[in-house]
């Protein structure tokens, strides 16, 4: 019975150590949420000319996402201005905000564990420690994009409703993006049209060349199922498509998403695409069309709903989920476009 005794605390100590560190490794995923968001906040401060907020800005968002419930620690010493090399992936801390070379903010928050069972063995609390860096970076090309243009106003009104609350004016911030990344809940669907007419009506699709060369339907069907060669991002003026589509979406897309059959009935689907989110377009249409990229950003695809005859347009149903960048980042400006980055 002595033995037993023993070897029952011993037990449950063990047992109690593993349960402990289970809890340490959710408080450290959850403290790792606060780091991204606060050094993704920072670094949209320093990208906006403002890089004197950043500190402020960065700690402010510590109370928004909790651990445990709990506010961590983001203290403004662990808010730090420098520069990101993105041949190594190392971050070097500058002296001042003001520095010409800022381009980089490291952020480190803390909380403080508490151990329940580990305090058998007298260990009762271990400080956690989590660190992103979030980076000004350029891209030469954003691979992938389908050949359909959104208008910006369609993700503002999903953001901020009623309709028209924000106009395409309005530049996204750090909280709007982290907003993004969660809008997959069937109160956010949005349906877009995809029609011949109309194109540029707030939540229609503009179909719009994405790869050089174009040539016409073959390359309007293969930019839906492959991948655009050609470098887009905001400012980059996009051409319509001559052929507007000519029904070639449909069986497209049941490819994209990997559905057989079902003729023209409706399909569900569940694929992310990027998408150009244009914010000014000449007003003309088909081979006429041009319109400017403001954002390229991900739109999830939920179901699919094939027009029923002339004039029925396709309907593409599902939401908006974050924003994209995407390609080799370096911190050179590029031909096309700069972004923010979480790059560690």
């Amino acid at each position: 019975m002595v033995l037993v005794a023993i070897l029952m605390t011993a037990l449950v100590g063990f047992t109690g150590i593993g349960i402990d560190a289970s809890r340490l490794y959710l408080m450290r995923v959850q403290l790792q949420t606060t780091a991204d968001a606060a050094a993704i906040a920072a670094i949209v401060e320093v990208n906006d000319k403002r890089p004197t907020n950043a500190t402020a800005v960065a700690v402010s968002y510590a109370p928004k996402n909790l651990v445990e419930r709990n506010t961590p620690s983001i203290t403004a010493g662990g808010v730090e201005p420098g520069t990101w090399n993105y041949a190594t992936n190392t971050f070097t801390p500058l002296a001042s905000w003001t520095d010409p070379a800022l381009a980089a903010v490291r952020v480190t928050a803390t909380y403080p564990g508490a151990y329940t069972f580990a305090r058998v063995f007298g260990v009762t609390t271990k400080t956690v420690t989590a660190q992103a860096v979030g980076a000004v970076g350029f891209v030469s090309t954003t691979s992938c994009l389908r050949p359909w243009a959104v208008s910006y106003q369609t993700l503002l009104d999903a953001l901020y409703p009623p309709a028209g609350t924000k106009n395409p004016t309005y530049n996204l911030t750090a909280q709007d993006i982290q907003t993004l990344s969660g809008m997959s809940s069937p109160a956010n669907l949005v349906t877009l049209l995809n029609g011949t007419t109309n194109q540029l009506t707030n939540g229609n699709i503009a179909q719009v060349q994405t790869n050089t060369p174009w040539n016409g339907n073959n390359a309007y069907r293969d930019a839906i199922t492959g991948c655009s060669n050609m470098p887009i991002g905001p400012g980059t003026i996009l051409n319509g498509d001559p052929g507007a589509g000519s029904g070639q979406t449909a069986n497209a897309v049941k490819q994209l998403c990997g559905v057989n059959g079902n003729g023209n009935n409706p399909f569900n689907c569940n694929v992310q695409v990027k998408l150009a989110m244009w914010d000014q377009n000449n007003g003309l249409s088909g081979a006429n069309l041009t319109v400017r990229v403001k954002y390229v950003g991900v739109f999830t695809v939920t179901r699919f709903d094939p027009g029923t005859g002339p004039g029925s347009p396709d309907q593409i149903i599902g939401y908006f989920n974050t924003m994209a960048s995407s390609g080799a980042f370096s911190a050179t400006p590029g031909p096309v476009t700069g972004a923010i980055a979480l790059v560690q």
